[in-house]
């Protein structure tokens, strides 16, 4: 766990860091100190060079042959999965 705090009655009770012992105040003050580098996943995770991308797609369907992709028939069967790929691979 992350997050521990010294006893559940009472609230007023610092939350401790799991990785040094520091006392919090608050969630928020534990939190920016592990993103600070306390915890080695936080600031790995905050490194990556992978962006999150969500697309909202609309199709008409005469034109494919489903929405999931078949690697092997896609030239002769067109998917919606495979057109998309397809379109962001250029």
């Amino acid at each position: 766990a992350i997050a521990m705090s010294t006893s559940e009655a009472a609230p007023k009770n610092p939350l401790l860091c799991s990785h040094c012992g520091l006392a919090c105040a608050s969630r928020n003050e534990l939190f920016r100190h592990l993103a600070k580098g306390c915890d080695p996943d936080v600031a790995r995770a905050k490194k990556s060079d992978k962006v999150r991308l969500a697309l909202a797609i609309s199709y008409l369907g005469t034109s494919y042959h489903g929405c999931v992709g078949n690697e092997k028939d896609e030239e002769q069967y067109p998917t919606v999965e495979g057109r998309v790929l397809r379109a962001v691979r250029k």
